[in-house]
Order: C-alpha cells, then sequence, then structure tokens
C-alpha cells in the first residue's frame, strides 16, 4: 500500500526534487517525518513552483508533526511566494489558504479556500480546477473544517487528474484526523466507487 501511494502521489519527473519529493511522500507516510525533511532539504530547487512545494510540503510535514514554530515559519514563507500569484482559477487563494492554515488562522484559511474553489469552479478548467479544489480541500482539512473538506472532495470524486485518490486518503498523513471524522467513511466510499469504475471501463476498452 505504501509503494502504490508513493508512485500515485509522487510526480517521478527528472528534476531531482520531484524525486525526492516523492520519496518524502512515502517516508512520511511510513511514519518517519525526520527523513522525509532530509530528502527535501538534499535536492536543489531550481524553480519557483518547487520553492513554493518545499515550503508547502515542509511546512506540512512540520504542522502534523507538531513543530508549531517551524510550522509557522513555513506557512510565512508560502504565504510570500504565493501573493505574487495570478488569482485567476483560485490558484493564489488555494496556496494562501495552506499557507493561512501552516500560520494556525483558521478563519484566514477557511475564506481563501472557499474563494479558491469558487473561483476554481468558475473557470471550466478540467485540470487546474480540480488541482485547485483538492489543494482547497487539504487547507480545510488542516484547520479541522471537515465538512466543508468533505464537500469538495465529493465533487473530485472521479474527476479527471487523481488529485487526490484513495490511497491518498487512506495513508497521507495530511488526512490523518480526517480519517477520524464523521465524514470520511461516505467520502471514501465514493473515491473507492469512482476508481473501480474508472478500472471497469479500463478494462472494456482494452487497457
Amino acid at each position: 500500500r505504501a509503494t502504490r501511494y508513493a508512485s500515485e502521489v509522487g510526480v517521478a519527473m527528472p528534476s531531482d526534487f520531484d524525486l525526492n519529493s516523492a520519496r518524502a511522500r512515502l517516508e512520511w507516510a511510513a511514519g518517519d517525518g525526520v527523513r522525509a525533511l532530509e530528502l527535501l532539504d538534499e535536492a536543489p530547487r531550481v524553480s519557483a513552483n518547487q520553492e513554493m512545494r518545499y515550503w508547502l510540503e515542509s511546512g506540512l510535514i512540520h504542522r502534523v508533526d507538531g513543530d508549531l514554530e517551524a510550522s509557522r515559519a513555513a506557512g510565512e514563507l508560502l504565504e510570500s511566494l504565493a501573493l505574487p500569484l495570478t488569482e485567476r482559477d483560485g490558484v493564489r487563494g488555494a496556496f494562501v489558504a495552506m499557507a493561512r492554515g501552516l500560520q494556525f488562522d483558521s478563519a484566514g484559511a477557511r475564506a481563501r479556500a472557499a474563494e479558491a474553489v469558487k473561483r476554481s469552479g468558475e473557470s471550466g478548467d478540467m485540470m487546474l480546477g480540480p488541482r485547485i479544489r483538492a489543494t482547497s480541500a487539504a487547507a480545510y482539512v488542516l484547520v479541522g473544517d471537515h465538512e466543508s473538506a468533505a464537500s469538495v472532495l465529493h465533487d473530485l470524486a472521479g474527476q479527471p487528474g487523481e488529485f487526490v485518490d484513495v490511497a491518498q486518503l487512506e495513508l497521507s498523513p495530511v488526512f490523518e484526523d480526517f480519517r477520524a471524522s464523521e465524514e470520511y467513511s461516505s467520502v471514501l466510499t465514493a473515491f473507492e466507487a469512482a476508481e473501480a469504475e474508472a478500472a471497469r471501463i479500463d478494462r472494456e476498452a482494452g487497457y
């Protein structure tokens, strides 16, 4: 299960950072946040996107594993990097929502996540939209708003891109508190049904 999780949530691209990010997620899912942070630190970050992802991913590890000051610091840096992003499609709002969550600003995180979800729905972008909603759902989970997270996740079930899937819901530490919520069971069922249907379609198509 852990190997499947790593393959599905890590984007194995040529960049060392992308590979180390995938490996870090696997280590974190296996309970070794220290090694996950080491992997993120080992690889050079050669783009603004990788710099944002570094502070987002390392901040999440600090936040969930209990290093509150490091979480706040990562959130501040992430927000400073996110503010110049376009607000179109909710891109800026989703990253700022995560940054506010890392800084323990629940009201700010919820407000920016709601704004990002609204903008992503209005855009009609079938790839970027689900990515923004997945990030917004994680921000809701981060601040304990499981009802809003479940609403967004139900909308994501079965959508293209696999930005959230069964493996992530079951294994990612980001969703640890969500797994204990009343909303989790119905969300997991929706994603399991969507993946089963996608597998059926692939089989019938001969894939």
